[in-house]
């Protein structure tokens, strides 16, 4: 039944079916069959010939049409993994492509003066913080980070903090406090409901990609074996 509906297919319909990989290779497949059958094997002068006269298909169109499905899959599986990442990563908007900054990463300067997002608009006595250093380096800067999971429980509430250069900076808390959830937005493990951070002046909503070379992260699980 496969040949006959295949002596009603024109080219263009046996190329728009060699867009399934498996239908390529089946047509390379089947070229190189008749050809070893005839006793003349593929060969460069006729791998551009089918060995029906009328059938407009051939082995070299088969081939191309394979390259063609790989860079169609390879498109495919890199935007479907940017938009679709998976548990874990920060999705990208549908859109992302037509973005200058994905392809060009952030152009604008790395400022951190201006990353003092977290306690400026709050005065240090009604917080009961000692004052920020101002000779340090600012290295992280949270704002209003918050996540709310999908079942509705609050794990990070509205979180506002800066990390600095030459200091250890330490979270402590009971279990569920949000600690791991926080480290996890902070890595692009999970994406934040509300709020963002900076890294060195990169926003951990757009600029992952460019922050993980800079970051490393020590997870309290084997991320290897289970237990």
């Amino acid at each position: 039944m496969a040949y006959a509906w295949e002596d009603r297919m024109t080219l263009s319909t046996k190329l728009v079916a060699c867009l399934l990989s498996t239908v390529s290779f089946g047509y390379g497949a089947g070229y190189i069959s008749q050809y070893e059958m005839s006793g003349d094997g593929i060969q460069f002068y006729n791998w551009n010939k089918s060995p029906d006269p009328s059938d407009g298909m051939n082995f070299l169109l088969s081939m191309l049409m394979m390259l063609v499905d790989a860079a169609i899959y390879l498109i495919l599986t890199w935007y479907i993994e940017a938009v679709f990442p998976g548990q874990y990563g920060v999705p990208r908007p549908w859109n992302f492509f037509l973005h200058r900054s994905y392809w060009c990463g952030n152009t604008k300067p790395r400022d951190t003066r201006d990353s003092h997002l977290a306690f400026r608009q709050q005065s240090d006595e009604e917080l009961k913080l000692e004052n920020e250093p101002t000779h340090l380096k600012l290295g992280v800067s949270i704002k209003n980070l918050k996540k709310v999971y999908s079942n509705g429980k609050v794990a990070v509430d509205d979180l506002s903090l800066n990390f600095y250069e030459s200091q250890i900076t330490a979270f402590l808390g009971h279990n569920g406090a949000g600690k791991t959830t926080t480290m996890s937005m902070l890595t692009g493990l999970f994406p934040p409901s509300g709020g963002t951070a900076q890294i060195y002046g990169s926003d951990i909503r757009t600029d992952m990609d460019s922050i993980r070379h800079e970051l490393g992260f020590c997870p309290q699980h084997n991320v290897l074996f289970g237990e």
